[in-house]
């Protein structure tokens, strides 16, 4: 088996827990809806950016689509299903997840063969399939099969970043779930409910750009925090380096860009520290991390130069892959950067 990880299944939420998801309560809503009112696809594609949420949501989906008596499209918590779910032997529900690699059509393989056999304990099996935008084109062209040919008791769960990552006949055959970034407000008040001091949560809710259940990790680990923390200053201060001590950098990032998880985690913090910087420069205020440092940037950066460098990392994004020359795109990247000095 080549994929990075085979997880158990997931434990039952609380109803007042409301899925363990924070934000996108309409589309939370909408799926709790389908459990009640019954289900209108066999594959469901969650869209979002790593951290949102996907995974939970689609997780706590499962669990409500095999609770023998779900209270308002949450799982009971009680029933024989649920009680399964909470010791993690439920049979009839498994996940995959990638870890950062391919996954090959040997994968979705074993994935079709779970999904054609009958239910054991529960009247449905499902699957869930962390990260799809992995898939091999091979992989997908397999995937197709139980997406076209679904069987009554079965559900497939996907969950990727960008349905630009898919292939368009897989994103056609599944319900679409997008997944938007929360409000800091509603980050901050739950990991104060959490424990975590209040300036503390402030500065994850505003450095997790959005993303809930990335700042819940974050808070969980401090060492991350601090790495992301470290990753960020990096780049800034790339706005006022020479030429020679960006590809220097560059250098240094090859071998760490060269896998797909790493440079990915990577991008992002780049791809959100510019964010706030462009939001400062439409005027608005920023109260996180490392805030005095960007004042002080947007001062001398321009708006048409901060809109020029997203664009140069949604290309580094797209382009940037295990096979790729990391080392190349980065300095393609760092060539285009704004130079202050």
């Amino acid at each position: 088996m080549t994929l990075g990880k085979r997880a158990t299944a997931p434990s039952v939420l609380r109803p007042d827990e409301r899925w363990g998801v924070i934000g996108n309560r309409d589309r939370l809503e909408r799926l709790q809806r389908l459990v009640h009112q019954g289900l209108d696809s066999h594959a469901f594609l969650f869209i979002g950016p790593r951290g949102i949420g996907k995974t939970t949501m689609a997780r706590a989906f499962a669990s409500a689509l095999l609770c023998e008596r779900p209270q308002a499209g949450t799982a009971c918590g009680d029933c024989v299903q649920c009680a399964a779910l909470s010791q993690e032997r439920h049979p009839d529900i498994i996940e995959f997840t990638t870890a950062g690699k391919r996954l090959g059509i040997a994968d979705v393989r074993l994935v079709l063969r779970t999904l054609e056999r009958r239910p054991t304990l529960a009247a449905r099996r499902i699957a869930i399939l962390d990260r799809a935008e992995f898939m091999t084109e091979e992989a997908a062209n397999a995937l197709l099969k139980v997406l076209e040919e679904p069987r009554g008791d079965t559900v497939l769960l996907l969950t990727a970043t960008s349905t630009s990552r898919l292939p368009a006949t897989v994103v056609s055959r599944c319900s679409l779930q997008h997944l938007t970034v929360v409000a800091n407000e509603l980050i901050r008040q739950r990991l104060v409910e959490q424990g975590v001091k209040k300036a503390e949560a402030t500065d994850l809710a505003v450095f997790s750009d959005g993303r809930p259940a990335f700042a819940i990790f974050l808070a969980e680990q401090r060492g991350a925090y601090e790495q992301a923390l470290g990753d960020t200053r990096q780049f800034l201060d790339l706005f006022q380096t020479s030429l020679h001590e960006r590809f220097a950098f560059a250098e240094t990032l090859g071998p760490r860009c060269a896998e797909i998880q790493s440079s990915e985690t990577l991008i992002e913090r780049w791809e959100s520290i510019c964010r706030r910087l462009l939001h400062l420069t439409l005027g608005r205020n920023d109260r996180g991390p490392l805030a005095e440092q960007l004042r002080v940037l947007t001062r001398r950066l321009t708006l048409p130069a901060l809109l020029t460098t997203f664009d140069h990392l949604r290309r580094l994004r797209e382009q940037l892959h295990p096979s790729g020359n990391a080392r190349l795109l980065l300095e393609s990247l760092f060539l285009h950067l704004p130079r202050l000095v």
